[in-house]
């Protein structure tokens, strides 16, 4: 699977081993639904996408160093800059939030009913967080 930024838009194409078909997807749902994913699996990478957008732009706007939120969450700087630059493979979503904390801002999260019934994250908004020590 490869993901290509086109104006602003993310899109995930997808090549399947015997015919080389590519797929175009715009949405984590969309994405969620031609690889098979459960509801479960599909809400996770919405999230960590949505996550990882606010991240990306929070740290790029370079208040703080990557070593001073690297020390501030307990990982490395080299990690920190890899989220910047969205290669979060291998990063775990707590470690997305430990990071997120460590720049002063803390996710909301807001629960909607989806179409199939089921209470689904709508997801993700940073705010600053007030309380945040500096």
């Amino acid at each position: 699977m490869q993901s290509v930024e086109n104006g602003g838009t993310e899109r995930y194409r997808m090549a399947t081993t015997k015919t080389q078909k590519n797929v175009t997807v715009r949405t984590a749902e969309e994405l969620g639904r031609v690889l098979g994913l459960s509801m479960a699996d599909t809400a996770e990478i919405e999230f960590r996408s949505e996550l990882i957008v606010a991240l990306s732009k929070i740290i790029q706007a370079g208040r703080l160093t990557h070593a001073d939120i690297a020390k501030g969450a307990g990982t490395s700087r080299t990690r920190v800059t890899a989220i910047a630059n969205g290669n979060t493979h291998g990063v775990s979503t707590d470690v997305l939030i430990r990071v997120l904390a460590a720049t002063g801002y803390r996710a909301e999260v807001r629960v909607k009913k989806n179409g199939k019934g089921a209470a689904r994250p709508s997801f993700l908004r940073a705010v600053k967080d007030s309380t945040a020590k500096m």
